[in-house]
């Protein structure tokens, strides 16, 4: 869409996440095959992961933003669960040219962070996997409540 003043309008909303990490996920990073963010993969050493209280299921979309190397978080998808379990970089945050700031991303589930928005902030990444993509929480995002009858 393009407005009365020749400005691009792209939606701020990502794809929501199923689930939000609380803690460090512990594994091993692989930067894809040209080593540029896109086809990388998070392989943990377990089979099965459990984020925010919740058991990961195959497909579900997850928001790495807890990780001690920063590099590494990001949006994931679960790929697989055996006696690994794998995530791979969600294919609409695999290159920078998709990182926009103030791009939002809902929760769907988890005892500390459904309801919540995270946003994605500056300074952005001049290189997956080498530099930190930081999303900030929105506390209060989750936590709206209303009292007293509605007004007109």
């Amino acid at each position: 869409m393009t407005t009365t003043f020749s400005q691009t309008v792209f939606s701020p909303w990502l794809t929501p996440v199923r689930l939000v990490s609380t803690s460090n996920i512990a594994g091993t990073y692989y930067n894809g095959p040209n080593n540029n963010g896109v086809g990388a993969t998070l392989t943990v050493a377990a089979s099965s992961l459990t984020i925010d209280s919740v058991v990961c299921a195959v497909g579900d979309r997850v928001l790495l933003q807890t990780q001690t190397a920063t590099y590494q978080q990001g949006i994931y998808v679960v790929k697989s669960i055996g006696s690994t379990v794998v995530l791979e970089r969600s294919e609409d945050q695999q290159s920078l040219e998709q990182l926009k700031p103030g791009e939002y991303v809902a929760v769907g589930a988890g005892s500390v962070s459904a309801g919540n928005f995270y946003t994605l902030i500056e300074p952005l990444p001049t290189a997956i996997g080498v530099d930190a993509i930081v999303f900030n929480a929105d506390p209060s995002a989750g936590a709206v409540n209303f009292s007293g009858p509605a007004s007109t």
